[in-house]
């Protein structure tokens, strides 16, 4: 129960203070979700966001997206997910509400840093390479160790995880 607040309470205090209906908020639940039912990294979970920020949402342009985030995510080194933060960032500058445009960018760069790695922490404070509620199973695959008690992401989903390991690293 505590990994569960520790990770909404900031996304209830950006509704609380920012508004339920501003972009803080909504980037707090949407990155929330994307991170705990997408399987598979950068990859799987890019496409989604690309198209809900884009079309459902109107965080950023399709060019600001697929030039600015996607093709320069991939041209620097470090983790792809970090693209997530571009989509965060711009939401808040592009919809900032009543806030500054570059505070609301910023914060809404850090809330969804926030929601999309905290779920994939164990419990010693450790990030998988994977920040998405899959990465218990990428673990597994690729280091052979899992605990069904190791990660936060766990304390929500309704899945036997040592089953899913054992399974896993047959």
């Amino acid at each position: 129960m505590v990994c569960i607040s520790l990770w909404w309470l900031p996304v209830f205090l950006a509704g609380w203070w920012h508004g339920w209906d501003g972009t803080l908020f909504q980037e707090g639940v949407f990155f929330s979700k994307a991170s705990m039912v997408t399987f598979g990294g950068a990859y799987a979970v890019l496409p989604y966001v690309a198209q809900q920020a884009v079309e459902t949402h109107s965080w950023l342009t399709a060019p600001q997206m697929l030039v600015d985030g996607l093709a320069f995510a991939e041209t620097t080194p470090g983790p792809l997910i970090m693209v997530l933060q571009h989509v965060g960032f711009m939401g808040g500058w592009h919809q900032p509400g009543w806030l500054n445009p570059l505070v609301a960018a910023t914060l809404g760069a850090l809330l969804t840093t926030w929601v999309t790695f905290v779920p994939s922490a164990d419990r010693n404070g450790r990030n998988h390479r994977t920040p998405v509620a899959g990465a218990p199973i990428n673990q597994t695959a690729f280091h052979g160790k899992f605990s069904g008690k190791d990660c936060v992401a766990c304390c929500s989903l309704s899945a036997d995880w040592d089953a899913v390991a054992e399974y896993t690293t047959k």
